[in-house]
């Protein structure tokens, strides 16, 4: 997903995240996936999450979601899961670390099984 200053005012993102990105004309327009890792090497890993989590809640590309299941975030993860719609996928994430993940693929493997 490409993240824009407009994108990013519209998801609410404090000043100082919205201040950051726009001190970087550069990733204007630029897909996630490079805004969060100018950020980790910025030393801003929580507001790379915030990306991530921002993200992974509104894609609509479930190719793209599917990309995000092995986050290193487990509430990414746990975003992904309440959100992919592939049951084969979705039974990946069964194992995962997380108890939190782990519960809630179940409770989406169970409502899409319904």
């Amino acid at each position: 997903m490409k993240i824009t200053m407009e994108l990013l005012e519209a998801w609410s993102a404090c000043q100082e995240g919205i201040d950051w990105y726009g001190e970087r004309p550069e990733l204007e327009g630029a897909e996630h996936v490079i805004v969060c890792a100018a950020l980790d090497a910025d030393h801003q890993p929580a507001w790379s999450a915030w990306v991530r989590l921002a993200v992974a809640s509104r894609l609509e590309d479930q190719t793209r979601l599917f990309e995000m299941r092995t986050d290193e975030d487990w509430w990414v993860r746990v975003t992904v899961a309440s959100r992919l719609e592939d049951q084969t996928i979705l039974a990946e994430m069964r194992n995962d670390k997380s108890a939190w993940v782990r519960r809630t693929v179940a409770s989406r493997l169970e409502e899409l099984s319904k």
